[in-house]
């Protein structure tokens, strides 16, 4: 088979080991109680390393929602928030900026 190079954002290229890994059966983590224990675990271990009381959430998705959860807790109603317009993503974070109040300035 031929190898394709595929240009998408994020990390797109997977090691057979690890395919072979993700083709294993595993469990439906919304529906594993299992998961919500290791979650939990994972999460109080990751405050004790940070060194935080603050709750602490671990989120599973792509980079954009990163973005956008920054936005979410850090931007307040009249915020002047400067922005990389570096493309699609410079793009995305000024409405989200905007989405939670603040103004984009756009450099």
């Amino acid at each position: 088979m031929k190898e394709m190079l595929i240009m998408t954002p994020g990390p797109t290229a997977v090691a057979e080991n690890v395919r072979l890994a993700r083709a294993k059966v595993t469990t439906n983590p919304d529906i594993d109680l299992e998961f919500y224990d290791f979650y939990k675990r994972t999460c109080d271990k990751l405050a004790q390393f940070l060194k935080t009381k603050n709750d602490l959430r671990i989120l599973a998705g792509e980079g954009i929602l990163g973005l956008e959860a920054a936005c979410a807790s850090l931007t307040e109603s009249g915020d002047r928030v400067l922005v990389l317009d570096n493309g699609i993503f410079g793009h995305g974070f000024a409405e989200f900026v905007e989405l939670y109040g603040g103004q984009a300035l756009l450099l």
